[in-house]
């Protein structure tokens, strides 16, 4: 039996859009992929819209997207029946193809939508044109340009003037003159925040090091800085699972060493008072941990966005970029795609994203050098995207049959400021940087 004679409303130019919403309820990836494309308005029937609506607030409360939640969602809002019931649900998605080629019904609903604004606009045209009561040329200057921002993918409403942009960004200058302290976000380490003046919003800071020299410690300190003084912060821990972070956390917030809290058998009855305390601080925190390891830079946007919108989100990290999933089996390539997916994320939301990344292990000589730019492992994309690069390099002791602590902070780029090195040192007790 025919689609058109199941639900004959179906335009065929509709019949996309149940391919497109069917797909989103039936696979997690076309979900988070379809969020990151599309908005509602892109729909052409508005029961359509309606569900894709609804789908967006599941998501955004953490809620599964099938046709029993999405229905529960719709009958709380009184729009269930209007969109045909629990039967059109279910009806979305039936014959869904196996192997489904989602970039093919996402251009062509796209296209559609494109269609759809080009003909309003005509009948928009043709109607104040045959009324007569306008100047011609206001008129053909106002559809130019609605026309122009179709072309171009830009909102008709948006002014690329400087002039409209002098303002706020004035205000913003004389808010700053005032401020004390950082501009940005403090990384967590002094040196490293005089060097670079903070974490800026809307930019990307790469931490850079080889495996064991503290890439994850020194997010865990930016974390437990701005997490602490009650900026949202939310991380994506494809390396490691939540669990660990957490303990990492408490151990920061009791100043208990490390070793006894990743064995409790080491403690004794006072700092497992210490550290029971320090957990009850930390939970009340804007902290968010992910600890799936399944992540693609898709789903990952689209999950920012949504826990920006939930809980004003202002630090993203990711530990490590490349540990990310991807359809793309060859590493440069996934890498590189999920690099700059990020890099747009971060500069049109106006959050701070920190990427941990690998580098090589050693150069050509298998020699461990202190690291540098090309070492940045898979891709160079990764520093063509970031705004800041911070390296680490900690030399091995044969003596210790370990790292040293003493620690160089390499920044081979930097937009915003000057190159510079400088030296730390790494506490072995607390595994933080000073």
């Amino acid at each position: 039996m025919s689609v058109s004679s199941v639900y004959p409303h179906l335009l065929a130019k509709e019949l996309p859009e149940v391919t497109v919403l069917g797909a989103m309820m039936l696979d997690e990836s076309a979900l988070y992929r379809v969020i990151g494309e599309l908005e509602a308005d892109d729909f052409n029937l508005p029961s359509h819209q309606t569900i894709y609506r609804a789908m967006r607030k599941l998501l955004d409360a953490d809620r599964g997207v099938d046709p029993i939640t999405l229905a529960e969602q719709l009958r709380t809002t009184m729009e269930l029946e209007a969109i045909g019931g629990p039967a059109y649900l279910a009806f979305l998605t039936e014959g869904i193809p196996r192997r489904l080629n989602l970039d093919s019904y996402l251009a062509s609903v796209k296209n559609t939508a494109q269609l759809t604004r080009l003909a309003h606009i005509g009948e928009e045209l043709a109607l104040e044109a045959t009324a007569g009561t306008s100047d011609w040329l206001d008129t053909a200057s106002h559809h130019q340009g609605r026309l122009e921002a179709i072309l171009s993918g830009i909102d008709a409403d948006y002014d690329p003037a400087v002039k409209s942009a002098t303002l706020a960004l004035l205000n913003m200058i004389a808010t700053q003159r005032t401020q004390y302290g950082l501009l940005g976000l403090s990384y967590g380490i002094g040196a490293l925040d005089e060097a670079t003046g903070g974490a800026a919003e809307g930019e990307v800071t790469v931490i850079g090091a080889r495996s064991g020299i503290g890439k994850t410690r020194t997010m865990l300190q930016m974390l437990f800085h701005n997490a602490s003084h009650g900026v949202p912060c939310h991380v994506f821990s494809i390396e490691m699972p939540r669990s660990v972070l957490m303990r990492a956390m408490w151990a920061l917030q009791s100043g208990i060493p490390w070793w006894k809290v990743k064995d409790p058998r080491r403690m004794n009855d006072t700092e497992y008072w210490q550290l029971k305390q320090a957990a009850g601080v930390v939970s009340e925190w804007p902290l968010y941990i992910h600890e799936q390891t399944d992540w693609t830079a898709e789903k990952m946007a689209a999950a920012a966005r949504s826990t920006q919108k939930r809980h004003g989100t202002r630090l993203v990290c990711l530990d490590y970029i490349q540990k990310i999933a991807g359809d793309d089996s060859r590493d440069s390539a996934r890498i590189a795609k999920a690099s700059t997916m990020l890099t747009n994320l971060a500069k049109n939301t106006g959050l701070h994203l920190l990427m941990l990344s690998q580098i090589r292990r050693k150069d050509a000589m298998g020699n461990e050098k202190p690291p540098t730019l090309s070492d940045l492992r898979e891709s160079s994309q990764i520093e063509n995207d970031a705004h800041a690069v911070v390296l680490l390099h900690r030399v091995w002791d044969e003596d210790s049959n370990s790292h040293s602590s003493l620690t160089q902070f390499i920044i081979p780029k930097q937009r915003s400021g000057a190159t510079c090195a400088f030296e730390g040192h790494f506490d072995t007790q607390h595994l933080t940087f000073k």
